[in-house]
């Protein structure tokens, strides 16, 4: 039996920099979410779905985190959806940087 090292491949969400450092696709989901926060809007699973035609926004909002950004959890009140917020005051440059504004 011959085995053989077959590495998946994954959907590119950013592009590579020569010096190593990801940039953010144009028009991608995950930008798209990433501007929805800035500008100081909540978002949830629901909202997700209905206004970005994403199924998956806690994979977006993990991959946002390890991409370095501060993005909170909140519950409201009688509900067992949780929320995302971000304050821009704190993310803003990081994303200017990454946008190449």
């Amino acid at each position: 039996m011959i085995l053989y090292n077959v590495v998946p491949t994954y959907p590119r969400r950013f592009k590579q920099q020569k010096r190593g450092k990801m940039k953010h696709q144009k028009d991608s989901k995950t930008t798209r979410i990433l501007k929805h926060l800035i500008n100081g809007n909540t978002i949830n699973s629901v909202k997700a779905f209905n206004d970005f035609n994403t199924t998956r926004l806690s994979s977006v909002i993990k991959c946002l985190r390890d991409m370095g950004y501060n993005i909170e959890t909140f519950y409201k009140p009688n509900s067992i959806l949780g929320n995302y917020r971000m304050s821009w005051k704190d993310n803003k440059e990081l994303f200017n940087k990454r946008m190449n504004y």
